[in-house]
């Protein structure tokens, strides 16, 4: 009766050790887990639209004037255009600038608001300015504020906080 040798139960055994070493790596790498990729999502709040007022007096610019101002106006996050109208009384501009600062400080100059004739102001004037992204962040912070400027007061006769309400 043929049976098997030591050595021949040697070499099976081995053989079936190798494959089921063999087979272990192959089950054990096609149990592993799986990476997926996913897109990173950004999600953008939505663009708004915004109403502006600046109530102008000597109030804020601490002067003992009695001038008077109205700035009105609207701004869209997604034009990026700021449309405005000024209005005022008891005063002749020699310049009208939007700054930005808290209120009570003298502030930065942000832009100077063009003359509507070669060297005047004119009350009701309108105009608009393309905003870049951080004077739109200032603008919405709540951090503009406008000031007229005479040759009585060349700092700031009267002077008006900006403020936003939302559309």
């Amino acid at each position: 009766m043929g049976s098997i040798s030591d050595p021949e139960n040697k070499v099976r055994s081995i053989g079936i050790k190798v494959l089921w070493f063999f087979w272990l790596q192959i089950v054990i790498t096609s149990c592993s887990k799986e990476t997926l990729q996913m897109e990173e999502v950004t999600i953008k709040p939505p663009l708004k639209g915004y109403k502006m007022t600046a109530r102008l007096d000597n109030k804020q610019s601490g002067t003992s004037s009695d001038a008077k101002g109205l700035f009105t106006g609207s701004y869209s996050e997604k034009t990026k255009v700021l449309n405005y109208k000024i209005e005022f009384w008891g005063l002749s501009p020699k310049a009208i600038e939007v700054r930005k600062g808290p209120r009570g400080t003298n502030g930065m100059p942000v832009y100077e608001l063009p003359k509507k004739s070669v060297d005047k102001y004119e009350s009701g004037q309108q105009g608009q300015k393309i905003l870049t992204a951080l004077q739109e962040r200032d603008l919405i912070k709540g951090n503009w504020f406008i000031v007229i400027c005479t040759e009585n007061f060349p700092a700031q006769e009267i002077r008006g906080q900006i403020t936003l309400k939302s559309e």
